[in-house]
């Protein structure tokens, strides 16, 4: 679970299938044990429902790729985003499931979709809002002082080169070229976040089911392409242009 997420939530929906499951187990042996041992009734269903679970069960890694490729094999549904998992709250096996045990009624999941939705939106708004003003606060500002700094020293180079002075001419190229990929990356930067910020404003007029397909299929990529960005560039800003910490400070300095 999410350091945010409650647990019981999860903790209910578990219970609940258990408690259909081990009633399906039951009607499974009773009507099987009809003339027959009970301990060799009991290991016959096992033996089933192990042949009838074989698809859902997988002993290697389910973050990996090979996952993914065994779920489509498989015909499982491997669903990667937050708002069209949340679908399933509301689908009539699962409602019914829920209201069978006297868990939750209809009402209350569709209640919890939509709080579940909106809250899923609203997440997304406030990170989408918390990038954009370290992008204008912090990443583009170090970007352009340590930009200006690349450029100053180029131009003195370029200046003496013109004076006489012998500069290498691959060594001004190198610079020159590590000077358009610092304005490439800022420039970048700074697109996307206008394009996230557009898209937050488009977002508003939509209702939270398509705010929330749209936030997965547009703003969640465009996040990370600023993300790319700012990343490659607090790799070669200077520490004393850049303002925030930078991993390696977080992760084994500081």
């Amino acid at each position: 679970m999410g350091s945010s997420q409650n647990i019981s939530t999860p903790i209910t929906i578990l219970n609940t299938i258990i408690a259909e499951s081990l009633d399906y187990v039951a009607e499974k042996i009773k009507k099987s044990a009809q003339g027959k041992g009970f301990n060799s009734t009991v290991l016959q269903v096992v033996a089933q429902i192990i042949k009838e679970t074989k698809d859902i069960r997988f002993e290697g890694n389910n973050y990996s790729q090979e996952w993914i490729k065994e779920a489509r094999t498989r015909g499982l549904a491997n669903v990667a985003s937050t708002y069209a998992a949340l679908g399933a709250l509301t689908k009539k096996e699962n409602t019914a499931l829920f209201q069978r045990y006297k868990v939750l009624s209809g009402e209350e999941l569709v209640a919890r979709y939509h709080i579940w939705v909106h809250m899923y939106n609203l997440t997304l708004e406030i990170e989408a809002n918390t990038l954009n003003e370290m992008v204008n606060a912090s990443i583009v500002p170090a970007g352009f002082k340590y930009q200006k700094l690349l450029s100053d020293n180029l131009a003195v180079l370029m200046a003496l080169k013109k004076g006489g002075t012998k500069i290498n001419n691959a060594a001004l190229s190198d610079q020159k070229e590590h000077l358009n990929e610092v304005v490439s990356k800022i420039y970048y930067v700074r697109r996307n976040a206008n394009d996230m910020i557009r898209l937050l404003e488009k977002a508003k007029e939509m209702d939270n089911e398509r705010r929330a397909r749209l936030y997965f299929k547009e703003l969640k990529p465009l996040m990370e392409h600023i993300r790319k960005h700012a990343d490659v560039l607090e790799r070669v800003v200077s520490d004393d242009s850049w303002d925030l910490p930078k991993y390696r400070e977080l992760l084994f300095i500081k």
